[in-house]
């Protein structure tokens, strides 16, 4: 029986509540509906609780960015299946943050940063410092851009090797009656009578009445 892939509906309430539903679930797929949706969620909470601290610290922005981390890199591992490549891919780009980061704070220290001002060669370490910057930003932008452009990518149809499709079911086509190609068999006993009818009405007319003989008086 043949088969129709059907794309589902999810609304972005249904997305939120499936990032929460799979809290610890880093199996499976996700759509590009389910990701987004659940990025805008994160950027609204973020603002409102950055909204409600003002200055005084920054414990509703903590609290919120605590809660909402583990989600937000499970649904992030899944969109990466979705597409069919490992989530490892997201530990590769923090593992590059956090080395070029390292690598500019080792650097800088090594360097003496600290004691910029009595440095002799002032203009050179600027530009040592302003090429060790430009280099970090390229290394984490580079990989986030990929990154990026990964989750636009529409996932692959049907199944992989991480799950089943979470944007199309597969529907049992309906069958169709097939159309019949065989003659109905006519009676040809009944067609020539019919014929035969419509060729030779009944008349309708009365015969006349012969005329009776004159008697000779």
């Amino acid at each position: 029986m043949e088969k129709t892939m059907t794309p589902q509906e999810m609304s972005f309430l249904e997305a939120v509540v499936q990032g929460f539903r799979k809290y610890f679930d880093f199996k499976g797929r996700a759509r590009r509906t389910e990701y987004w949706c659940w990025t805008l969620f994160t950027i609204t909470v973020n603002i409102i609780a950055t909204i409600i601290d003002g200055e005084e610290g920054g414990v509703w922005s903590a609290l919120a960015g605590l809660i909402l981390f583990i989600p937000g890199l499970s649904v992030t591992v899944r969109r990466l299946h979705d597409i069919g490549r490992s989530g490892w891919w997201l530990g590769g780009y923090y593992l590059i943050c956090i080395i070029a980061t390292t690598g500019l704070i080792v650097w800088a220290v090594s360097n003496g940063v600290s004691n910029y001002p009595d440095i002799p060669d002032s203009s050179g370490f600027t530009l040592q410092l302003v090429l060790a910057v430009l280099l970090y930003i390229l290394a984490i932008a580079v990989f986030g851009f990929t990154m990026l452009v990964w989750y636009c990518t529409p996932g692959t149809i049907g199944p992989n090797k991480y799950g089943e499709d979470p944007k199309y079911t597969l529907i049992p086509a309906k069958e169709e009656s097939p159309i019949s190609t065989e003659e109905v068999p006519i009676n040809t006993t009944e067609e020539t009578s019919i014929n035969a009818e419509e060729e030779s009405p009944t008349s309708t007319e009365e015969a006349p009445l012969p005329k009776a003989p004159r008697r000779n008086l």
